[in-house]
């Protein structure tokens, strides 16, 4: 039976805090995620034309990237990396359908205008056809 003197505890603690210490650089959990979903964005051919310059975006994952001793920076990187990228497609997303609302509003336009055109035109033909009865109506030698 070994008996725990503080010295031996101190010692192991010692220790252990070495081995953290020198412990290498890790690149953080869930870097690999926030870097395949920032390419899942740029590949996406819908949203792509509406999403922002890409470079702040780009700066973030690295930074996600960076191996680090810090578990809880690494972690924080990540998380910010990751915002960023939700953000960008939901910006995205948004002038996306901004886009296709003004595309419809103006095809609801054209087919207004089209249908008034159509309308006016039945009013002429309408009322040309009316004339010309009105004209055959008159009797001969009035």
């Amino acid at each position: 039976m070994s008996v725990s003197t503080p010295i031996h505890t101190a010692l192991l603690v010692a220790a252990s805090l070495a081995l953290v210490a020198c412990a290498a650089p890790v690149k953080p959990e869930g870097a690999d995620a926030a870097r395949s979903a920032l390419q899942s964005l740029q590949r996406d051919t819908t949203l792509a034309p509406y999403v922002q310059p890409l470079g702040e975006l780009a700066t973030a994952v690295l930074a996600a990237e960076v191996p680090t001793r810090d578990v809880a920076a690494g972690q924080h990187a990540v998380y910010v990396a990751h915002r960023k990228i939700e953000l960008a497609r939901a910006q995205a997303e948004q002038r996306m359908a901004e886009a296709q609302l003004k595309k419809l509003n103006a095809e609801r336009e054209a087919i207004r205008l089209d249908v008034q055109a159509r309308e006016a035109q039945a009013a002429k033909m309408k009322a040309d056809a009316a004339a010309a009865d009105a004209l055959m109506q008159i009797p001969a030698g009035q």
